[in-house]
Order: structure tokens, then sequence, then C-alpha cells
């Protein structure tokens, strides 16, 4: 039997500013009554993509102290969520750094238990990293705009690959930004204007 969950009158709610909190629980409602009743395609097709924004948001939100979050209104174009922070309420525009041809309900499959990866494998992986989330720095490029990205690829290299990286990106893009930061597992990099690391993103 279907519950009365509807990504449609979710999105609805989050057009009204709703605490952190509130949201946590709405979108973690959502994604476990989906995923029981097999339809969790629903929250990766075309309807669900502002909430999965405001997943992104709220993820977000939470590691820089917002508390309370809102989808952007059609008419802010540029805009994906508003995050209401001590500073005010600051508006941000949301993307995805993803692997190719990513199957987007192992989402949720992954949680469940992950299997083992070959050698080749993760060094494929590893290289999607660098390409997908330095192609989506390139593109967004907009000093008047706060940017996040969330980095949705299998794996992440190693320390002594990624910091160099990570470093090459800060200098390239700090003042192409108003601000910009990457989502990585239950942690965040700051990459401009400043450069520091929020949470531990390097714990798988």
């Amino acid at each position: 039997m279907r519950s009365n969950v509807s990504v449609a009158a979710l999105t609805k709610i989050f057009a009204e500013e709703i605490t952190i909190q509130q949201a946590t629980i709405y979108l973690d409602k959502i994604a476990g009554a989906l995923w029981e009743e097999k339809r969790i395609s629903a929250f990766f097709e075309d309807a669900g993509q502002q909430l999965r924004e405001a997943w992104v948001g709220v993820k977000f939100g939470e590691l820089i102290g917002c508390t309370h979050i809102q989808l952007a209104p059609k008419a802010q174009e540029g805009f994906d969520v508003f995050l209401r922070h001590e500073r005010g309420v600051l508006k941000y525009d949301v993307t995805e750094a993803m692997d190719r041809n990513r199957d987007r309900p192992s989402e949720f499959a992954e949680i469940k238990g992950a299997g083992s990866e070959s050698d080749n494998e993760m060094s494929f992986q590893e290289s999607e990293f660098f390409r997908v989330v330095g192609n989506r720095l390139k593109r967004k490029q907009d000093p008047q705009k706060r940017v996040v990205i969330y980095v949705n690829t299998g794996w992440l290299p190693e320390d002594p690959e990624i910091e160099p990286a990570l470093q090459r990106w800060h200098e390239s893009f700090r003042s192409r930004y108003r601000s910009i930061h990457l989502l990585l597992r239950s942690g965040l990099i700051e990459l401009g204007p400043n450069f520091r690391e929020i949470g531990n993103w390097r714990r798988g």
C-alpha cells in the first residue's frame, strides 16, 4: 500500500522557509518511503530536482550553521536555495559533480551495503573525481554567485593526490566566485574566497 508521500507536495512545502531540522525530517521521510515502495526513481526524475537541491542545501546549511532553508522561487534565476544564517539570508546556486552513466537510485543502494571494487575500477573513479569536479568549477564561474557543488563520485582520491588538486582549484577559482564550496561525504571544503575544511570529509 502506497503512502501519502508526494514529491510535488513536499516541493511546495519547501517553497516556504522552514527550519533545517524540519527539512531533514521531511527529506528522510520521503526518501525512506520511496525506497520501501520501490519508487525511489521519483526522487531522481525531473520532478525531484528541487528536492535534490534542497537535500544538498540542508547538508550544506548544517555544516555552516544555518537555521532555515527555502527553495528559491523560479523568478530568482541563477539561485536554487535560500539559507538563513546569522549574517542574513544567503542565496546559493546548487549543482552536482557526478560520475558518467551513474545509476541515480544507486545513491540509496550504496547505503545498504557497498560491494568490493577492483584496483582498476578504483583508479578510474578517482580520475573521474578530478574530471567532473574540474568541469563543474569551470562551467559555473560567476564572481557574483555563491555556489555549492555536491561531489557525487564513487571514490575520492587518497590524500597525496587530492591535496594538490584542492590547492590548485583554490588558487584558480577563489576570485571567480563570491564563494565556492565542495560538499563531500559528511564534510565541506571551501575553495574560495578562503581555503578551509569543515567537518570530516576524509572519512568514507
